[in-house]
C-alpha cells in the first residue's frame, strides 16, 4: 500500500507564493522527530530536510502559485489546483494500491478519492513529511526576497502579517510579491 500526502503552505500569508508539496511512500515508513511544520522549530526542520528529501527521493513533488496567481484567480482556486496537480504527478507514478490524504477540508474535483482530513499533518508521516518540506522551501525563498525587499521582514515572517511586516507596510506600500486580494482594503499612510 502506498501513502500519498499533501501539504500547504503560505495559505495565509500576505506576501509571497502559496507552495504545495505532495510525498509518496509506504505506509509503514518514518523519520524520528517528523511532524507538522508549524509545531518545529526553523532548526528541528532544517535538520530533518535534507534527510527526508533522501527518504523519500523521487518520490515528492511541488506546485507553486504566485501572489499574481493568487490574486487573478483566486486563492481557493489556486489552493485547490496546486494540490490536484502534485496529487496527479506522484499518482502518475504509482502502481497498486493506494490511500491519498489531503491536509485540511479541501475537496478536489478532479481527485474524489483523496481524503480530506483536518490537521493530517499531526498525525500521518507522509502528510507531515510534505509539510516540512513545503515549509523549508518556501522559507528559504522568502529569505531570499528579503534581500530584494528588505523593509518587510520577509526573513523573519515568511510573508505572514506580523506587526513589523504590517508596519513596513504603511510606510512603504505594497511590494511585487505582495497578494493584492489579501490587502485590497490597505492604504498606506
Amino acid at each position: 500500500m502506498i501513502y500519498i500526502g499533501s501539504d500547504e503552505v503560505g495559505w495565509g500569508a500576505v506576501a509571497g507564493p502559496l507552495y504545495v508539496v505532495g510525498v509518496a511512500m509506504p505506509k509503514v515508513w518514518a523519520l524520528q522527530g517528523l511532524r507538522d511544520s508549524k509545531k518545529l522549530s526553523r532548526t528541528a526542520r532544517e535538520a530533518l530536510f535534507e534527510p527526508l528529501v533522501e527518504q523519500v527521493r523521487g518520490n515528492w513533488a511541488l506546485a507553486i502559485r504566485t501572489a499574481e496567481q493568487i490574486d487573478r484567480l483566486g486563492a481557493q482556486h489556486c489552493l485547490i489546483d496546486a494540490h490536484t496537480a502534485v496529487l496527479q504527478q506522484l499518482l502518475a507514478r504509482t502502481t497498486g494500491a493506494y490511500t491519498m490524504i489531503v491536509d485540511g477540508s479541501l475537496r478536489l474535483p478532479e481527485l474524489p478519492q483523496a481524503a480530506s482530513i483536518p490537521k493530517a499533518d499531526d498525525h500521518f508521516p507522509i502528510v507531515s513529511a510534505a509539510s516540512v518540506i513545503a515549509k523549508v522551501l518556501r522559507d528559504d525563498l522568502m529569505r531570499e526576497l528579503a534581500a530584494t525587499y528588505p523593509w518587510y521582514g520577509f526573513e523573519t515572517n515568511a510573508g505572514y502579517g506580523s506587526t513589523h511586516h504590517l508596519e513596513a507596510l504603511k510606510k512603504y506600500g505594497l511590494c511585487p510579491i505582495h497578494r493584492r486580494s489579501y490587502l485590497k482594503n490597505f492604504a498606506p499612510t
